[in-house]
C-alpha cells in the first residue's frame, strides 16, 4: 500500500492522491457490488463540480468522492458508521487531513453521529470548509445507490424508504434533510457562477 503523508504542515496535495484514491476505493468498495457503482458515479460528479472549489483542492475533492464510502467495507467497518470508520482508516494510513476530514463529515455525517452516540468520536476530525463539503454533498446526494442521477428530493426520499423509521440513518435524515438541501443549493449556485 502506498502511504500518502503530509510532512511539516499541509502542502498542496499531489494529483496522485486521486489516483491512489481510485486504487483504494476499488480494493475496498468494488467487492460491495452496487455501492461501487454509486462511488464511481459520485467521483465522476465530483469531477464535474471541481470548478466550485479552489484549484489547489480539486484533486482532494475527487479523491474524497472516491473514498467517501470505504467505511462500508467489512475490512475496516468497525463501528458500523461508515464516515467514522473510513476517516479513521485513512488517518491511520497517512492520508492528507483534508481528505480524511471530508470523508468523516461527508453528507451530514454529524447528524447520524448524533443518532448513534458517536458525536465525540466524529469531533476528532475537524469540519472542512463549506465549498468542499457542499460539492461533495451535491455529488453524493444527487447520485442514487446504483449510480443513477437523482434530484436531491428523490435521493432523500430513497434514503428514507431504504432505512426503516427506527434506524439511526432514517432518524438522522429527518433532521439533516433541510440543512443538506442548503448545502446542495450553495454548491449548485457556485457551479452556476463557475467558481469557488
Amino acid at each position: 500500500m502506498i502511504v500518502i503523508r503530509d510532512v511539516g504542515g499541509d502542502p498542496p496535495v499531489s494529483p496522485t492522491v486521486a489516483v491512489e484514491a481510485v486504487r483504494l476505493a476499488r480494493q475496498l468498495v468494488e467487492p460491495l457490488g452496487r455501492r461501487w457503482s454509486h462511488v464511481q458515479a459520485v467521483a465522476a460528479r465530483a469531477g464535474e463540480l471541481s470548478s466550485t472549489v479552489d484549484p489547489d483542492e480539486r484533486d482532494v475533492l475527487v479523491a474524497s468522492a472516491w473514498l467517501h464510502d470505504i467505511g462500508y467495507s467489512p475490512e475496516i467497518g468497525h463501528t458500523r458508521f461508515h464516515p467514522l470508520d473510513g476517516a479513521r482508516y485513512l488517518s491511520a494510513s497517512g492520508w492528507p487531513p483534508l481528505v480524511v476530514n471530508l470523508v468523516a463529515h461527508h453528507s451530514g455525517a454529524r447528524f447520524e453521529a448524533k443518532e448513534r452516540g458517536l458525536s465525540a468520536d466524529l469531533s476528532a476530525f475537524p469540519l472542512p470548509g463549506e465549498p468542499m463539503l457542499d460539492a461533495l454533498a451535491l455529488a453524493d446526494l444527487t447520485t442514487g445507490p446504483a449510480g443513477e442521477r437523482l434530484t436531491y428530493d428523490d435521493r432523500i426520499a430513497e434514503i428514507l424508504r431504504r432505512y426503516p423509521e427506527g434506524d439511526p440513518v432514517h432518524q438522522a435524515w429527518l433532521t439533516a434533510a433541510p440543512v443538506l438541501r442548503e448545502s446542495v443549493q450553495r454548491a449548485q449556485a457556485r457551479l452556476a457562477a463557475g467558481s469557488a
